[in-house]
């Protein structure tokens, strides 16, 4: 769904909007070389954190669930889950589709997708990519790929999901500093980053 508000004629996206999945896919996969020229440079993909904002955030999602390297974590700030019909599991047309829904959703995700930490940021006020997309694609993580939810902001492992009250479409201070020291957590000085 598409929606705008005559205020600020502004687009937003909901589960149900047209998406380029194979123009996604090969950003992915171009995303994806370049984490891996990295790798064969001598850095370990447990040092590499991929993140973006908004689209930036979604294929962020998309690269770091579905590459082959274990990395990091991923940040996501004001983004979705893109291609979310890919990694849906469950169908309520009966155990065939939901058997042919898991063999996609198992082709496309990575074996490391459930240990990579993820932190996802937005903003209460966000008229573009709305809280309730954003909050559905997170809990489609958590029920699809058994992400676990964090119970601590200050750990980095699972899935951080926080809203930043007053924020629109963009940054703040506050959400900065937490990604910040959740980095730090992800990638510490001189170690290897937490095991899952």
């Amino acid at each position: 769904m598409i929606t705008t508000t005559s205020r600020f004629d502004i687009v937003a996206f909901g589960f149900d909007t047209d998406e380029d999945e194979e123009g996604m896919l090969e950003s992915a996969a171009l995303i994806n070389q370049l984490i891996s020229a990295e790798v064969e440079a001598g850095i370990d993909p447990s040092r590499i954190v991929l993140g973006g904002f908004s689209q930036g955030g979604a294929m962020s999602l998309l690269t770091g669930l579905t590459g082959r390297q274990r990395l990091a974590g991923i940040a996501v700030l004001s983004g979705w889950l893109p291609l979310r019909h890919n990694f849906k599991t469950v169908s309520t047309h009966g155990m065939r589709m939901a058997i042919c829904l898991y063999y996609s959703f198992s082709q496309l995700v990575s074996e490391h997708a459930s240990s990579i930490p993820i932190f996802w940021g937005l903003g209460s006020e966000d008229a573009l990519v709305r809280f309730k997309l954003s909050k559905d694609s997170s809990d489609l993580l958590t029920s699809s790929l058994g992400i676990p939810p964090s119970t601590s902001p200050s750990e980095c492992k699972g899935l951080i999901f926080k809203v930043y009250q007053g924020m629109g479409h963009t940054t703040n201070q506050e959400e900065r500093d937490d990604l910040r020291e959740w980095i730090k957590k992800a990638i510490p000085d001189g170690g290897r980053p937490p095991s899952s």
